[in-house]
């Protein structure tokens, strides 16, 4: 049956050393240290894969609603009234929240897809990099 070590706190050691008089580092084994500095990194690595994995799918679900039309718009064609004619026409459509803000002269929504595919594409390399990085000790 393998016991699990328990690790001191960083003010526990530092309290140790002070009473043997040594070092902080002398207090533990190499393997112990590296321990240490692993199961740190394994910790770092899941939060920043989940984080990672979150923004991006957010990303690309904002992204999806941006360009699906789901507004309704509704409009009167005035310039062909006639005397003959005296009823406008009555236009209907969708449009989505990128060709809203477009009509309206409004570049935010160009800005928001291109900061958010950026984003997406940082986040996926950064993800990527996660894998591939290995501590040097």
């Amino acid at each position: 049956m393998k016991v699990e070590a328990f690790f001191p706190l960083t003010k526990t050691l530092k309290k140790l050393s002070v009473v043997f008089g040594i070092s902080k580092t002398g207090l533990l084994s190499d393997e112990e240290k590296y321990s240490i500095i692993g199961k740190s990194y394994i910790n770092n690595y899941r939060l920043w894969s989940i984080l990672s994995i979150s923004f991006v799918l957010i990303s690309i679900l904002l992204l999806v609603f941006s360009v699906v039309p789901f507004f309704e718009y509704s409009s009167y064609d005035y310039p062909n009234v006639t005397p003959q004619n005296p009823i406008p026409a009555h236009i209907t459509g969708n449009v989505s929240i990128l060709v809203a803000t477009l009509l309206n002269f409004n570049p935010i929504s160009i800005i928001y897809i291109v900061f958010s595919i950026v984003s997406i594409i940082l986040c996926t390399l950064n993800f990527g990099n996660f894998e591939s990085k290995t501590r040097k000790i």
